[in-house]
């Protein structure tokens, strides 16, 4: 039984691939591919584009972060049945469509913001991913977010379906540096709790307790 298996059925806890997301992932190269300057702010916002993903909130918020915050770039990674409506409501922004592997990391390492309002996912593996490349969150008080962001440590949770809260706190994490770095540094390090060489050894020696012996931790042993 792999990893992924046992997570869907709750007897592992979710993990991340930081030897693919990680801050090293960032590069000029990425960015001249989508036409970014090299000093421009990224928001970035990546799910699939469907309704309980929070869309509306999303583009309200990115509306009044338009009006009130530095100037910075949106980008969009993802694909779904709502895909031309967010393109009409945000005709600036960048979409890229559906990434995966180095595309996806690269994608999350060159934002300097992850915008996240959905109030739906019941763990977030994209806010997972996007902090483990260092990338600061600011996402609504919601089940999958709240779990993994520690509040002004690794990121800023708002209030659900809020736009305007959403656009106030990303406009004080674009605007001042030191504090971006700051949550970046720290989402880095809370992301490190989900590696999975860690998880898969807690998983063992949770069975190996519950078992009562240690054989299965002896047995797995190389």
């Amino acid at each position: 039984m792999n990893r992924e298996i046992l997570a869907h059925y709750g007897v592992l806890a979710r993990g991340v691939d930081h030897d693919r997301f990680h801050q090293g992932q960032r590069g000029p190269r990425w960015r001249l591919r989508y036409g970014i300057g090299q000093d421009e702010l990224v928001v970035l916002f990546c799910a699939r584009l469907v309704w309980e993903k929070g869309l509306r909130t999303l583009v309200a918020g990115l509306g009044r972060l338009q009006e009130i915050g530095p100037p910075h770039r949106v980008m969009v990674v993802g694909d779904g049945d709502q895909k031309r409506w967010m393109e009409r409501q945000l005709p600036e922004a960048t979409f890229t469509g559906y990434l995966t592997g180095d595309d996806l990391a690269r994608a999350y390492a060159n934002a300097d913001l992850f915008l996240y309002p959905s109030t739906t996912d019941t763990f977030g593996n994209v806010t997972l991913e996007a902090m483990a490349s260092h990338l600061p969150v600011v996402g609504a008080y919601a089940p999958g977010t709240r779990t993994l962001v520690e509040p002004e440590e690794s990121g800023v949770l708002v209030e659900p379906d809020d736009p305007e809260a959403l656009a106030q706190a990303a406009a004080l994490v674009l605007e001042d540096a030191a504090y971006r770095k700051q949550l970046a540094i720290g989402a880095g390090r809370r992301a490190k709790e989900f590696r999975w060489p860690e998880i898969l050894g807690g998983f063992i020696s949770e069975v190996d307790e519950i078992v009562g012996g240690g054989a299965l931790a002896q047995n797995s042993k190389p």
